[in-house]
């Protein structure tokens, strides 16, 4: 149960990230040249790594907390 909560926060942290790093780029674009510019599926990506590195930096915390 818990690596499904998990994942579902990953995935819905990395969908906020990349909208967030799309906007940024959109900006710096028009910014810079004059016209706008983006990576079309960069949310959904983000939301795909986010969701598959989660567990495991889950894993190393719960890890690193049981030792002491």
């Amino acid at each position: 149960m818990r690596k499904a909560m998990v994942i579902i926060v990953a995935a819905l942290a990395g969908i906020v990230t990349g909208i967030v790093v799309s906007e940024l780029i959109g900006m710096i674009s028009y910014l810079w040249f004059g016209k706008l510019m983006g990576i079309k599926y960069l949310p959904i990506v983000f939301a795909i790594v986010f969701a598959w590195i989660g567990p495991g930096i889950d894993r190393r915390f719960i890890r690193t907390n049981t030792r002491k």
